[in-house]
C-alpha cells in the first residue's frame, strides 16, 4: 500500500553569504549551478540579515560563504570558504554525501 511507503527525505542547500564578500560572489553562481545540476532546492541567506540570526546560531555558522547540505532541515554536511565551494569539490562531494546517507537510511529502514 502507499501508506507503508516512507516519505522520501527532503534534501536542500542553504547558503550563507554577505554583500561585499568577494568569495561569496565567486561561489554563488557555482553553488547555483550545482544545485540545478543535482536537482536540490537552494536557499541563499544574507548573514547580515536579522532573519538569519537564529539559523546562524542554530547551525553554528562561523564564516561566509558557508553552504549547508540539509536533510529534512538537519545538517548533513558543511562546505566553508572558497576552497570548499568549487565546482569540482561540490559536484564530487555532494553526491557522495547523499549516497552515504541513502545507504545509512536503508540500513536503518
Amino acid at each position: 500500500t502507499m501508506a507503508s511507503k516512507k516519505k522520501s527525505p527532503q534534501y536542500s542547500l542553504l547558503m550563507f553569504t554577505k554583500e561585499r564578500c568577494t568569495p561569496c560572489l565567486v561561489a554563488k553562481p557555482i553553488v547555483e549551478s550545482v544545485a540545478v545540476q543535482l536537482g536540490i532546492p537552494l536557499e541563499m541567506l544574507n548573514a547580515a540579515d536579522k532573519e538569519a540570526d537564529a539559523l546562524i546560531t542554530g547551525f553554528n555558522i562561523m564564516a561566509v560563504p558557508t553552504l549547508l547540505l540539509l536533510k529534512d532541515g538537519k545538517k548533513l554536511h558543511e562546505f566553508v570558504g572558497q576552497k570548499d565551494l568549487t565546482l569540482k569539490n561540490l559536484s564530487d562531494r555532494i553526491p557522495k554525501v547523499l549516497a552515504k546517507e541513502e545507504a545509512r537510511a536503508a540500513d536503518h529502514g
